[in-house]
């Protein structure tokens, strides 16, 4: 029988809870500029084209356009998708909330429960100093180690 020696998280949905994080924000810059649309329909949009713009990527093979890069491309998506008017100062208010991204509530607590017993790995898509950022910066927790997109060179699928 194998023994599990480590656990890999994805931090961008699974520590970070993203739609809790970017709601607010959403709802403040919707009420000045489309209050018509709620902030859990424009979320659920932004979200989706952001997989898309990843998955674009895999599929035409031209590499890993990066994590924030994707995010943005999917905003302009989405304000545009419900006609929203924006100016770059928007959208860099919107992104930058993407520096200060809350954990799950729960999370925290595990993690060195967790670690007592297994080597905690982050295995993400994200762009390296980004998740460098957000490990020091967001969760403050030790992982044994933070394997980004970057270090392997590669986007997932890959022939």
């Amino acid at each position: 029988m194998k023994q599990i020696r480590a656990i890999t998280f994805d931090l961008f949905g699974t520590i970070f809870d993203l739609k809790s994080t970017l709601l607010d924000s959403i709802a403040d810059f919707l009420s000045l500029k489309n209050p018509s649309t709620t902030p859990e329909a424009f979320w659920a949009i932004w979200r989706e084209r952001q997989r898309i713009e990843q998955f674009q990527d895999s599929l035409l093979m031209t590499g890993h356009s990066g994590y924030l890069a994707t995010t943005e491309k999917a905003l302009l998506y989405t304000l545009r998708y419900y006609s929203i008017p924006f100016s770059s100062d928007n959208v860099n208010k919107l992104m930058n909330k993407w520096q200060q991204l809350k954990i799950f509530p729960d999370v925290i607590n595990e993690l060195p429960k967790l670690q007592s017993a297994y080597k905690l790995v982050v295995l993400s898509n994200g762009d390296k100093c980004f998740l460098n950022h957000l490990v020091k910066e967001c969760i403050k927790f030790e992982f044994d180690e933070v394997i980004s997109v970057d270090d392997v060179g590669l986007f997932k699928p890959h022939p």
